[in-house]
């Protein structure tokens, strides 16, 4: 822990400093271990995507359907009541 922090920030632009301090890791990486995705795979995550996007498309058309609403409530009709 550093006593001094903007200290201790000053002495790393000097880079014999950093050089010394610096750490690096490097995990191992195989290439061979990522495995290629099938067409079918491709294709039904495809599906889902769009899937997923007609459902955010409906939801944010239902918002602006409750928002449209409420305005025309609001503004035309000059107060709005709501029973729960």
């Amino acid at each position: 822990m550093s006593e001094n922090y903007s200290l201790e920030l000053e002495k790393f632009t000097d880079k014999e400093y950093f050089t010394e301090k610096d750490l690096v890791f490097q995990f191992p990486f195989n290439s061979e271990q990522m495995a290629e995705k099938t067409e079918e795979e491709k294709q039904r995550i495809a599906n889902t995507r769009r899937e997923q996007g007609n459902r955010l498309k409906e939801q944010m058309a239902k918002k602006r359907e409750a928002k449209i609403i409420f305005f025309f409530f609001f503004f035309f009709l000059g107060k709005v009541y709501i029973y729960f």
